[in-house]
């Protein structure tokens, strides 16, 4: 532990912060907790006791300048030096991060659960409070320190009632206890609830009055209070300064935990964290705001985005990201050169390379759209390579497909049109217009086929129209007859087995007709037959019962099934 220099050109209690931070950073400190390390930064305080009686003079020292100082480490407003600390970043890093502050920490993006830090919130609490800053904690500052610290965890955790009734606990013993008033409020605020926040963080400012961050937390609330667009604005201005840039960070963070989908404060927040030169804040604050921007507001994430991946060039996230927003600002070409720079400098990231087969797949359809099909088979050639059965490249490949299957219709090649809808027909998306449309091209398909008298390929294509919109009375009836008439071919072919699976297809889809049930029985007795002169006695019985449940009627199925029983009886 070496000697340290306080600022000059600051206020008098930001030397005091200043100064108590730079104290204690030996590395010894940074590795302890609780009672631990409350003794170690005690040890340091009264080792350089004299220093900052020197330094900041006899008033500073005094018990309103300890609870001056008390205040400004529990408001957490500073971002201090770490006092040269070489391990874990200084303790004044830590302890600015980790602040009991009703506002959150510097790093505003890492949620609820990062405001608070326990043991070393209590520490200080008990530390500098008062008359036991020169001696160290007392045992009773030591328990306060640690339920006002369990209290914290609570509303880290998202537990505020259970919170609100530990520090009530320890108010009915200590009712001015101003510190569990404010944690109070704090967990009000989580909740949104301004007004309780608002009268608790008053009830604090009046017993501390003498605590200019306890003033500000009411002043803070209040303007919570207002609409989104009042705190949005509010926050705005204040980050144009950089002394104020802080609070309007922590502005921003209550409005997009109590409005979620407000891309423009997540776009402020990304303003401001530039500003204070935080890049890993920025990318996050980007990558929100990019999901809920609309048209209006995605430029400026392209904008921003940029800036953030050119000042990192070997880092692949602000590219990936820039090239995610392009493509939903609609210029796609640009969203292909980014997303692939980002591929390029991580080629083993999934997700990055999903993205840009997804960049393809958006680029090919855009293309597609302006009759470039040429381009738009290339994009899904490079997109499938990438990742085949992403949802955005099926859907991409169906439908570059259709559009090659309807070029061949037209050009009468099809053969290959046929080809064409079968890679749609499996990459088919869930849109019901779409199936719609794969349909009547299998029915126009169907309907040329049937006049060559290609009836196998007329049938395939009118069955794969009915399978792809099953309300087409025109494909449901021509899958029927083209299935009842091939049948009666392989039933003269005695292919009994085929002649089967056709008159059930065609019994299955059109049972108006009565005569596809009757040649199906037929066919099923003719099999019966077959079976059981090779004496096959259990599945000529089945056939004989599936032919008699068809049709009833028919004369022949009775007397044959009964002899087939007997037959089994007497092997």
């Amino acid at each position: 532990m070496g000697r340290f220099v306080c600022p000059s050109g600051t206020s008098r209690e930001q030397r005091l912060v200043t100064c108590a931070y730079a104290v204690p950073t030996s590395t010894q400190v940074l590795g302890r907790s609780g009672p631990q390390y409350a003794s170690a930064i005690g040890q340091a305080y009264r080792k350089f006791k004299g220093q900052l009686t020197r330094t900041l003079g006899k008033e500073a020292m005094s018990v309103h300048g300890i609870s001056s100082l008390r205040a400004a480490l529990a408001a957490g407003v500073f971002q201090l030096p770490s006092g040269g600390s070489s391990s874990g970043g200084g303790l004044a890093r830590r302890a600015s991060q980790a602040s009991g502050s009703a506002f959150g920490p510097a790093a505003i993006l890492s949620g609820p659960v990062q405001n608070f830090a326990p043991a070393e919130y209590g520490a200080l609490g008990g530390l500098l409070g008062g008359a036991n800053a020169a001696t160290g904690p007392s045992a009773a500052d030591e328990k306060r320190a640690d339920v006002l610290g369990s209290v914290a965890e609570k509303i880290s955790r998202g537990d505020t009632q259970g919170a609100r009734e530990q520090a009530e606990a320890l108010l009915s013993k200590r009712g001015d206890d101003s510190e569990a008033i404010r944690l109070i409020a704090t967990s009000y605020l989580f909740e949104n609830d301004y007004k309780n926040a608002e009268r608790r963080f008053a009830q604090a400012a009046a017993l501390s009055p003498d605590i200019p961050s306890y003033q500000d937390d009411v002043s803070f609330v209040r303007t919570l209070n207002g609409s989104d667009e009042d705190v949005l604005a509010l926050a705005r201005r204040k980050m144009k300064s950089s002394s104020q840039r802080t609070e309007g960070l922590r502005l921003l963070k209550h409005l997009s935990d109590r409005s979620p989908d407000n891309a423009d404060a997540y776009l402020a927040m990304a303003e401001g964290f530039d500003a204070a030169g935080q890049p890993a804040q920025v990318l996050g604050a980007l990558q929100e705001a990019f999901r809920l921007a609309d048209g209006t507001q995605v430029d400026e994430v392209v904008t921003r985005a940029r800036k953030l991946a050119d000042e990192h060039p070997v880092v692949g996230l602000p590219r990936n990201l820039l090239g995610r927003a392009l493509q939903k600002a609609g210029r796609l070409d640009d969203a292909v050169l980014e997303l692939k720079s980002a591929s390029d400098i991580a080629p083993y990231n999934i997700a990055y390379a999903k993205d840009l087969a997804g960049g393809y797949a958006a680029r090919a359809l855009n293309r597609l759209e302006a009759g470039k099909t040429s381009d738009a088979v290339m994009d899904v050639r490079a997109a499938r390579a990438i990742a085949p059965f992403d949802a955005a490249v099926t859907d991409a490949t169906a439908r570059v497909a259709t559009k090659e299957a309807k070029q061949d219709i037209t050009r009468g090649n099809f053969k290959r049109a046929l080809t064409k809808l079968s890679v749609a027909s499996r990459k088919t998306p869930d849109d019901a217009k779409f199936r719609k449309e794969l349909s009547g091209l299998y029915l126009q398909l169907g309907r040329r086929f049937e006049s060559d008298s290609d009836d196998k390929l007329a049938l395939a294509s009118y069955s794969k129209a009915y399978e792809l919109d099953s309300t087409s009375t025109t494909a449901q009836t021509k899958k029927a007859e083209l299935s009842y008439s091939q049948g009666l071919v392989e039933v003269n072919a005695n292919n009994y087995d085929r002649a089967i699976t056709l008159f059930e297809s065609a019994y299955n889809t059109y049972r108006i007709d009565d005569s596809y049930g009757q040649e199906l029985a037929k066919a099923y007795d003719l099999r019966g037959l077959q079976n059981v002169a090779l004496k096959n006695y259990d599945l000529a019985i089945k056939d004989f019962e599936r032919g008699i449940t068809v049709d009833p009627a028919n004369t022949s199925l009775g007397p044959n099934y009964a002899a087939a029983l007997a037959l089994k009886a007497a092997a």
